[in-house]
């Protein structure tokens, strides 16, 4: 506020003069590129179309979102970090007494606990360049036939990330805590994520701080995690979940008109898009002689088909 109107107003001024330059280029660029490579399906679908009818809607519309917000109970985002809690404290508390270290113990140390389980003699599935043991997904998995530990090992490392990304601290420097934003003028307590529409290459949306399209779904305490988010009211609004089945591929069979796809999708049935591709490609029209594979690894053998393409049948 002490910087000087006659500066301001130029600063402003000059800001609206580029955006209106940055438009205007963008325009008739748009405009160059429909005139040289019309629409080849023959519709009235152009560049300049795409901006005005989809981008612009979809950016509005997530500009809403955003001014206003997602709706959070503050109870259930409590309780539900209590529980969490609870079983990280329960599961941290079972395993040093099952592999006999102290309670302060720091299990989301991976050097600490690739020496610790070094030191207990579990199996050398990989180590790191400093030569400790590795104490990834992977070799939690498969520690996991032999040491009951390891599954604990996985479900508190699961717990602390829904705590940690999810449901935060009282301090609220983590997870949705740090987020929040109380509303006096109705009482509530929101979130205001940064969406940024369309904005991959893909032409999908991203969304920060936080990012409301990575929710879990499925694993330990996610139904919690889910009921954190609520509705302004509940008498006059209803929470529901959407999820399209297969929905670009469907776009692209509606795109190309391709008779495989479309007969596939319009059937009514119930089909893997994707097995049916790998079909076509790999096994339609081919003669094979199917074999097995024998596998043996830490003692254990693992049998698989294995196939052979003797000739292409025209």
């Amino acid at each position: 506020l002490e910087i000087p109107e006659e500066l301001l107003r130029e600063y402003a001024v000059m800001d609206a003069i580029v955006t209106w330059r940055v438009y205007d280029n963008m325009i008739r660029h748009t405009r160059a590129l429909d005139k040289k490579y019309p629409n080849e399906k023959g519709t009235n679908w152009t560049v300049e179309d795409y901006y005005r009818k989809i981008r612009i809607p979809a950016v509005n519309m997530f500009a809403r979102v955003e001014y206003k917000g997602v709706y959070v109970d503050p109870d259930k985002l409590e309780a539900a970090r209590s529980k969490v809690q609870t079983r990280i404290d329960e599961i941290h508390e079972l395993l040093s007494e099952k592999l006999g270290v102290p309670k302060f113990f720091d299990f989301g140390s991976t050097k600490e606990l690739g020496k610790l389980l070094d030191k207990l003699k579990w199996k050398d599935l990989g180590r790191g360049a400093d030569g400790v043991l590795q104490t990834a997904d992977f070799q939690l998995l498969r520690w996991a036939e032999e040491h009951p530990e390891a599954a604990l090992i996985q479900e508190l490392r699961s717990c602390k990330v829904m705590l940690n990304t999810f449901l935060g601290d009282l301090a609220g420097t983590k997870g949705w805590s740090q987020y929040l934003q109380y509303h006096p003028e109705d009482n509530s307590w929101r979130m205001h994520p940064n969406f940024t529409a369309m904005g991959t290459e893909s032409g999908r949306t991203r969304c920060r701080e936080p990012n409301m399209m990575n929710v879990p779904t499925h694993g330990d305490f996610a139904k919690e995690i889910k009921k954190c988010l609520v509705t302004p009211n509940d008498d006059e609004y209803y929470m529901i979940t959407v999820d399209y089945s297969a929905l670009q591929m469907r776009l692209a069979a509606i795109d190309c008109n391709d008779p495989v796809l479309c007969e596939v999708f319009s059937s009514g049935k119930k089909a893997d898009i994707h097995s049916k591709t790998a079909y076509g490609v790999f096994i339609k029209g081919k003669r094979w002689k199917t074999e097995e594979i024998v596998v043996e690894q830490d003692g254990k053998e693992f049998h698989f088909l294995g196939g052979e393409i003797v000739n292409t049948v025209n």
